[in-house]
């Protein structure tokens, strides 16, 4: 049984260095800069006592959460972890009054772009920016 919880960005790291794609990202400097005073959620999601997964986000602007970094352990892709987390994080802003949620990902991802059309995510536009070599593909959707 999946458990998702809050938690503070030392768990969050944790389990951000097990996801391969991600792993060379999880900075605690990083995390902080990006998230000083800012609205933000940290969720962690658990198996059986295990950490497996955490979703990372914060308030854009008053209307638009964006959900800024996420994953899930690879030996557990595909049991239903991504989803628990997502719902968790939508749950949350809609109750936090936000109305949108924007997740940017890479077109290499094509696993994650499925996930988030499954989930009424509309695909908006590329985004490239001189911090990344690759184009980023930005998704939203409405919560209310």
């Amino acid at each position: 049984m999946v458990i998702v919880e809050t938690r503070d960005i030392d768990v969050l790291l944790d389990v951000h260095r097990h996801i391969p794609e991600l792993a060379a990202t999880a900075d605690k400097d990083r995390y902080q800069q990006r998230l000083a005073e800012l609205e933000w959620l940290g969720l962690v999601a658990y198996e059986n006592g295990q950490l497996v997964g955490f979703k990372l986000g914060y308030g854009l602007n008053p209307l638009t959460f964006y959900s800024w970094l996420g994953g899930v352990v690879p030996a557990f892709r595909r049991s239903g972890v991504a989803q628990k987390l997502l719902d968790a994080q939508e749950q949350w802003a809609k109750a936090q009054g936000y109305d949108i949620i924007e997740v940017k990902t890479r077109g290499e991802f094509s696993a994650m772009q499925a996930f988030l059309q499954r989930n009424q995510y509309g695909f908006v536009m590329t985004y490239q920016s001189d911090e990344y070599a690759d184009e980023r593909l930005i998704y939203r959707k409405r919560l209310v």
